[in-house]
């Protein structure tokens, strides 16, 4: 901890005590190349100018070689703006005080063809970074039909089983930002949220496995950043698009931006109406000791929308200063209704039978607001400050009416639940950036105030008086409130062919639940020192070796807390634990890569936890309770690699693959348990550019069993066949994508075995399906506007 404190005092001194740059001259050269095959060049113009005013001091063209030489440079911040026909702008800021070899400038081919140019190359789809890996969606042929969800499972570490319940290197416990940030639209069910989201309206998708120090500290596995298309500048810019889903859905999306003088203005909405679909749902248990068999088998069926909007509006005070308002509205609206029959035999003989009707109604909607305000500074224009306010309100209502028929030896009556409940945090946030030649310093501090609370109402219907009456033991009111303080400084330099980002994060939390009904009240305080380090090593003008290594943050929220006893089902019990401690692991990783005309990686990477929250179910007579603990250590040793290759200007083909040896060990009736096993899965996709407006791709994929500390799942296997045209000048855009042919049915299964009973539970939904889609992109924008760089990121609770 005092190494800490000294690491945190001495970067805070640097920045304060560094010299402002000197106004002598040197020089500035570079090579730049094609980031596909690696070649030069030849005939990129390239721009210098002083980045504060962005006044142009000097323009070349690169010679043959790709090379091009500025002399007689003022050392002083500046910016090298670099294009060339049938390629992405790139622009390099120099904070350097001597020679500036900027080295290999790599340049990415234009995701269309240009008027009257012929572009051959591909943007490939995955790039390795210092601290991350990032999949572009927008060269992935299949944005233009499918949702986030889709897409999400062709993203290389990213893995979703037969629920679309999504890992992240296998462990459930991550992160999700939208745009650096988190947002309420995905905070409850990412599932639901990804599905109404278009994958054409998204840039690229972020897998931070080494999270910087500018990160709040949770997530054990890592974050999912989505970064949206921005497009904005003087003019304006619409998108209209539909999906429809032949076996449950239809999804509608909307958005717009416009820009006048000073003035930008973005806005956009999803609306996602899922049909009533009907899943199979069977549940075994065979407890060992008695000889009994439970048996619960019917059918659940779901209906309803999921809808959000946004608005966005930056106004550029001055040159140097801009303010950022947003508002993001959301709801959602569903019903499932469960049919049940459940069975308990001894032998052939039945003891116990009835039949349950569970008709529920869920309703939840809120808002998210944001405040920004960045500042820069004339000398440096990159030297930022920047603050932030945020605040998040999420209340939801469910009701589940419960009916209990043909009964068979069972008394319990009929009853009502019903939950009133949500959240609501207020945060600020206060970041600064400082560019001190090749070494660049963040600091920044940042406090959440969260405030949840619950309201459970059971009640139960008495025959006397043919009413429902409150049950307190089965009723539970509860308030909750977790506050975070945290600091962060880190610093980023880049040393010849070496970049390295170096940081700690101190964050401490203070957590107070009153458990009204159980008269049980939960205090909890605890502080850590948040270590993160990423070096990225260039061997070679196409390799590079990248080693990470952090610690992250798993807190325990809520309803992991709450000692609430949920007896829904009688024979199948759970409640949370008030005595949880939150969950410190380890992550250390180790990537090669290449990049050319095709990129390779393969990556080794180890995490491990020592008091890893783990879910424990156990038997006693025909009931099974499940409660969390800090029970368990947790290994998971993976090897993960990459591929991505263009065989000519029309064919490209990528890979995806990972495979992990997971040890989980935990206690179990006092006694020690361990589950150990293989995990693996594999996607493939060949995509073919049949003409200028036509094409076509193949995906296929298979996701092995997860290993739990009981038990495991079973494996999931998905294909895809993708046809994609362009009309009237690529402004229409239609879609046809037809999924899992092969297989009518999809089964999600989980299996518990212990010494006392066995069980198993079975889901069955319809898997087949045919997506079709059109989108309709209108207007024109010329610039861009500028926004702030940072924002508010509450990375910090579980998703």
């Amino acid at each position: 901890m005092k190494a800490a404190i000294l690491y945190l005092l001495l970067n805070w001194c640097s920045i304060c005590a560094f010299p402002q740059q000197s106004t002598t001259m040197d020089t500035v050269v570079g090579i730049v190349v094609d980031v596909v095959n690696g070649k030069p060049l030849p005939g990129a113009s390239v721009t210098l100018t002083d980045s504060p005013g962005e006044k142009k001091l000097k323009t070349v063209l690169t010679d043959e070689a790709g090379k091009f030489t500025f002399l007689e440079v003022p050392q002083t911040h500046l910016l090298v703006i670099i294009e060339h026909i049938g390629y992405e702008q790139k622009r390099l800021e120099i904070h350097t005080n001597a020679e500036r070899d900027i080295g290999l400038v790599q340049l990415f081919p234009l995701a269309s063809q240009l008027t009257n140019v012929t572009v051959t190359a591909t943007r490939p789809l995955v790039r390795q970074e210092i601290d991350r890996i990032t999949y572009d969606v927008q060269s992935d042929p299949e944005n233009k039909a499918q949702s986030v969800l889709d897409m999400l499972r062709k993203v290389p570490l990213i893995s979703i089983d037969g629920e679309d319940n999504i890992r992240l290197k296998g462990s459930g416990s991550y992160r999700i930002l939208i745009n650096g940030r988190p947002s309420s639209l995905v905070a409850r069910d990412p599932r639901e949220a990804f599905k109404a989201m278009p994958a054409g309206s998204i840039q690229r998708i972020e897998i931070i496995t080494t999270p910087p120090a500018k990160y709040d500290g949770e997530g054990l596995a890592g974050i999912i950043n989505i970064i949206t298309i921005k497009k904005s500048g003087d003019g304006y810019f619409a998108s209209l698009g539909i999906r429809y889903n032949s076996v449950n859905s239809i999804a509608e999306n909307a958005s717009a931006t416009s820009r006048i003088g000073r003035i930008a203005i973005t806005g956009s909405g999803n609306l996602y109406q899922n049909f009533q679909r009907t899943t199979s749902i069977a549940y075994t248990r065979n407890a060992h000791a008695v000889s009994q068999l439970l048996d619960q088998r019917g059918n659940s069926t779901y209906k309803g929308t999921f809808s959000n909007a946004k608005l966005e509006l930056s106004y550029d005070v001055d040159s140097l200063s801009v303010i950022t308002l947003s508002l993001g509205l959301f709801g959602n609206n569903n019903t499932v209704d469960v049919l049940q029959r459940s069975q308990l035999f001894s032998g052939s003989a039945m003891l116990e039978g009835y039949s349950l009707s569970n008709k529920g109604k869920n309703r939840s909607g809120g808002f998210d607001m944001d405040v920004n305000y960045q500042a820069g500074f004339r000398r440096n224009k990159d030297q930022l400050l920047t603050l932030s306010y945020n605040q998040v309100y999420f209340p939801n209502q469910n009701n589940n009416q419960i009916n209990i028929d043909d009964r068979i030896n069972y008394m319990p009556p009929d009853f009502n639940q019903s939950n009133d409940n949500g959240t609501r945090e207020n945060t600020v946030q206060v970041d600064f950036t400082k560019p001190v030649g090749k070494t660049v310093f963040d600091l920044g501090g940042k406090m959440i105030l969260r405030n949840s609370y619950s309201d459970f109402v059971t009640q139960v219907y008495d025959n006397a008086i043919q009413e429902y009456a409150r049950d307190t033991a089965q009723s539970n009111r509860f308030s909750y409130s977790q506050d975070v303080y945290s600091f962060y400084s880190s610093s980023y330099w880049k040393i010849m062919t070496a970049e390295v980002r170096a940081g700690i994060r101190l964050e401490h939390t203070e957590v107070n639940a009153n458990f009204e009904t159980q008269k049980n009240i939960v205090r909890q305080s605890y502080t850590h020192f948040i270590p993160s380090v990423s070096l990225r090593h260039s061997l070679s003008g196409k390799e590079s070796l990248v080693f990470g290594f952090t610690q992250r943050i798993y807190r325990p929220g809520i309803w992991m807390l709450n000692p609430f006893v949920n007896k829904a089902n009688p024979r199948i019990v759970s409640s949370g634990n008030p005595g949880l401690k939150a969950v410190l692991n380890n992550n250390f990783e180790l990537i090669y890569t290449r990049a050319g005309k095709g990129s390779f990686s393969i990556g080794l990477s180890y995490l491990f936890a020592n008091n890893m929250v783990q879910t424990i179910t156990m038997i006693q007579d025909t009931v099974s309770y499940s409660m969390t603990q800090n029970a368990g250590k947790y290994q998971n040793l993976q090897l993960n690699t990459s591929l991505n290759q263009s065989f000519s200007s029309n064919v490209t083909l990528s890979l995806n693959g990972q495979v992990s040896y997971i040890n989980s060990k935990g206690i179990y009736k006092g006694n020690g348990i361990k589950n150990d096993g293989i995990e693996a899965n594999i996607t493939a996709n060949f995509a073919y550019k049949i003409s200028e407006t036509w094409r076509f791709s193949f995906n296929n994929g298979f996701i092995g069993p997860y290993i739990l500390l009981q038990g495991r799942t079973n494996s999931v296997y998905t294909s895809s066949f993708n046809l994609t045209k362009l009309l009237f000048d690529k402004k229409l855009v239609l879609a046809a994508v037809l999924s899992n042919p092969y297989q009518k049915f999809r089964y999600a299964k989980t299996y518990i075995e212990t010494p006392d009973f066995s069980q198993l539970n079975d889901l069955q939904r319809n898997y087949r399906s045919i997506n079709i889609s059109a989108t309709w992109n209108l207007g024109n924008l010329k610039s861009t506007p500028k926004k702030t760089n940072r924002k508010i990121v509450n990375d910090d609770t579980r998703q």
